[in-house]
């Protein structure tokens, strides 16, 4: 019962979030995550919006982070977010000045599970 009231306050502030002008909301973290993978693997962000992570799933912590890859090597952070725990939220940084075009991301706590793709638009 508890959990259930824990996903209904984290969905209501998902749909707060959601409705706020030049602001999307990014991936929610479900209930086993860090098993399961991202909630939403995939994202739309108009170009120039920020958006913001929300955590659903009470079993851990996560974030959302994307590096830049020049020869297979790690050059440079993209954008990050905040370690985040269950029914918090956190920006993730620097997205709302990426150019157009699609951005690998991972949660750094659980990296070989938690995957997804940005897409600027």
């Amino acid at each position: 019962m508890r959990r259930r009231i824990g996903l209904i306050i984290a969905a209501a502030a998902i749909s707060l979030l959601a409705a706020a002008p030049g602001h999307t909301v990014g991936q929610a973290a479900g209930p086993a995550a860090e098993i399961t993978g991202f909630t939403l693997p995939e994202m739309v962000v108009p170009q120039g919006q920020a958006a913001t992570f929300a955590n659903l799933d009470p079993l851990a912590p996560h974030d959302v982070t994307s590096v830049a890859r020049v020869g297979g090597a790690t050059s440079a952070r993209r954008f990050e977010s905040a370690t985040i725990g269950f029914g918090e939220t956190a920006d993730i940084a620097r997205v709302s000045g990426l150019a157009s075009g699609d951005y690998e991301y991972f949660c750094k706590v659980h990296p070989t599970t938690m995957r997804g793709v940005l897409h600027v638009v």
